[in-house]
Parts: structure tokens; C-alpha cells; sequence
């Protein structure tokens, strides 16, 4: 089973990143939203995550929405791609 507790609400993981694994960052899920290195203000897919009470943008009603299509693919390109494989996963274990 996939631990959808270490999933970011853009599908990544932060156990997976260079900059958490580093110590640089402490991780967005941690941080609700903020992290030192990338985002100080804060990030703009986790809050509208929580905004639309989604655990991650795959399992929003609105997914997949033209807004997080602009703000995702400018660091991955395969984004869209990867939530829905998250959402089919998620959906899959959890029904």
C-alpha cells in the first residue's frame, strides 16, 4: 500500500527530495505549506489543496483545472500525468 501521508498536495514526496533530505527544507506537509527553501511564503497548490479540502490536487473535484496546470508543469512536466496515477492508486487502495 502507498502511504499517502507522505504525499505533498502536489503528488510529490518530500521524503523524496533533495532539499528535505538535505535538512534545507523541513517539508511542506510539516510546514502547512511553507518551506525555508522554495516556498517562504507559502505554497500556492497547498493552499488551495486545503481550501478544497483535497489531501492531494488529484482527488479535487476540480482536478484537473487549468490554474494547477500553469503552476505545476513550470517544474514537471508529467504533473497532470502523475496525480491521476495518484488518484487512480489512492482510489484504488481506499475503496
Amino acid at each position: 500500500m502507498t502511504d499517502f501521508s507522505k504525499i505533498t498536495p502536489c503528488g510529490g514526496s518530500c521524503w523524496d527530495c533533495e532539499h528535505f533530505t538535505s535538512g534545507k527544507c523541513k517539508g511542506c506537509l510539516s510546514e502547512e505549506g511553507r518551506s525555508v527553501t522554495l516556498w517562504k511564503e507559502g505554497c500556492e497548490i497547498f493552499a488551495c489543496c486545503k481550501s478544497h479540502n483535497a489531501k492531494f490536487c488529484g482527488l479535487c473535484q476540480k482536478f484537473p483545472c487549468g490554474w494547477l496546470e500553469g503552476k505545476i508543469t513550470q517544474w514537471d512536466k508529467d504533473g497532470i500525468r502523475k496525480l491521476k496515477e495518484l488518484k487512480e492508486i489512492y482510489e484504488k487502495e481506499n475503496t
